[in-house]
């Protein structure tokens, strides 16, 4: 039962485990949320000077490319060591894991424009700043939230790795702990609480794109 506990052993443990469960669960939440809006304000802002700019698109973008090639569980442990084992180097692996998708799908929405509109505005003397606000930004907002609900997924994921890491709080921590002293059934409800996190995230960015849905051009609308 220790190596694979029934069903019952595991809910049980919610109850006796209910304060500590709470205790980690709010330290890896924290992580998630500051480094997901953390990477989610500076992958919309590089996303709009990639756009605006093709100077910043020259020097920047190939940079941001190459830098996902390198697995974020080998930056983790720099960072740990630069940092100590506190909350600002969890928070900036959570960021650097969930920046990317952000940016490259808010640069080909921004992109996605039709060209005969971006004519239109032009020919009535709109502004940058207009073109953006009532043009690129209402068609690019169904490329920025499926890239924002990646980003939730992968904000999970980054504050795990940075907890195995190094941590001595959150569920990464607790998952890891658990396993060493055999705790298999916490490990299981830390994995529960994991997954409930996610799911939660990705439903509460989902309802929020409903609501942006809403700025958005209609099919055929001119």
């Amino acid at each position: 039962a220790f190596v694979l506990p029934p069903p019952s052993a595991i809910a049980a443990r919610f109850v006796t485990d209910a304060a500590l469960l709470r205790q980690h669960t709010l330290v890896t939440v924290h992580e998630v949320l500051v480094g997901y809006l953390t990477a989610a304000g500076a992958g919309l802002l590089i996303a709009v000077l990639i756009v605006r700019f093709r100077t910043v698109e020259r020097i920047v973008y190939p940079y941001i490319v190459a830098s996902q090639t390198v697995p974020k569980i080998a930056i983790a442990p720099l960072l740990i060591i630069w940092m100590g084992t506190g909350m600002l180097p969890k928070i900036l692996i959570v960021a650097v894991t969930a920046f990317f998708p952000v940016t490259v799908n808010t640069v080909s929405g921004l992109r996605a424009v039709d060209e005969h509109y971006l004519n239109l505005m032009r020919s009535v003397a709109a502004s940058d700043a207009q073109v953006f606000v009532r043009l690129r930004f209402p068609y690019a907002l169904p490329f920025v939230f499926a890239g924002l609900k990646l980003a939730t997924t992968l904000s999970v994921l980054g504050a795990i790795v940075a907890e195995f890491m190094g941590a001595s709080e959150g569920l990464g921590y607790l998952i890891l702990s658990s396993t060493f002293n055999f705790e298999v059934a916490r490990v299981f409800v830390s994995l529960v609480v994991l997954v409930a996190i996610g799911v939660t995230f990705f439903g509460v960015i989902s309802a929020l794109e409903r609501v942006g849905g809403l700025l958005a051009p209609a099919e055929g609308e001119e």
